[in-house]
């Protein structure tokens, strides 16, 4: 009794010792897995929000370009206007 109680604790204690150290491995992973998920969230955040101040800057730059498009137009059209009222 005695030597298979003691081999039983051993083991029983051995077990534990195991089980210890991969909840202690899990736990660095899931840390290490948070720590690497973290840093990729913020890499395409940023990516995210140059691509937004992008996205802003080419719709200012279409709506300045068609502003000066359609002022040279209506510039155009009255400078035509008038020469054809001046030649007619």
């Amino acid at each position: 009794r005695g030597l298979i109680g003691s081999l039983a604790q051993t083991i029983s204690g051995m077990v534990a010792a195991v089980k210890s150290a991969v909840a202690t491995v899990l736990a660095e992973m899931a840390s290490i897995f948070d720590t690497i998920v973290g840093k990729i969230k913020g890499v395409i955040d940023k990516v995210w929000n140059h691509i937004q101040e992008i996205w802003l800057t080419l719709k200012d730059m279409f709506k300045t370009v068609k502003t000066a498009i359609v002022t040279a137009f209506e510039v155009s059209w009255t400078f035509i206007k008038k020469t054809l009222i001046t030649l007619f």
